[in-house]
């Protein structure tokens, strides 16, 4: 689903998936266009989308044009940041997924963050 989203893009990209307590998918939104080796956005950015989707969880997926979808120090504090925040209004942050090219790299199946919930 999100690697055809990162399939042309020459900067970074950064997107959230809102998904409801059944698993379905609310909506896909788009966080920020970056540069070519960045891309900001917020926690509070990602609290308004949940709460405006009544959102259960919260898939993030951003980009790296590197060719290497191994997370940054960044994008581990990012995502541990956004998790508590999360966590703290009851939604569950399911994962961060970085694509590059073909590959990507799920921050959660690698350990970046232990809750488990689902």
């Amino acid at each position: 689903y999100l690697k055809p989203l990162f399939a042309y893009a020459k900067d970074e990209l950064a997107f959230a998936l809102s998904i409801n307590s059944a698993g379905g998918i609310i909506h896909c939104h788009q966080l920020a266009n970056g540069m070519i080796n960045r891309v900001e956005f917020s926690a509070r950015q990602i609290v308004e989308i949940a709460i405006r989707d009544n959102a259960a969880y919260i898939i993030l997926a951003h980009n790296h044009i590197s060719d290497v979808a191994l997370p940054s120090r960044a994008d581990a504090a990012a995502t541990k940041l956004i998790d508590d925040t999360l966590s703290s209004i009851g939604v569950c942050l399911v994962d961060h997924m970085i694509v590059s090219g073909d590959e990507y790299v799920s921050m959660r199946e690698s350990g970046y963050f232990a809750r488990a919930e689902n």
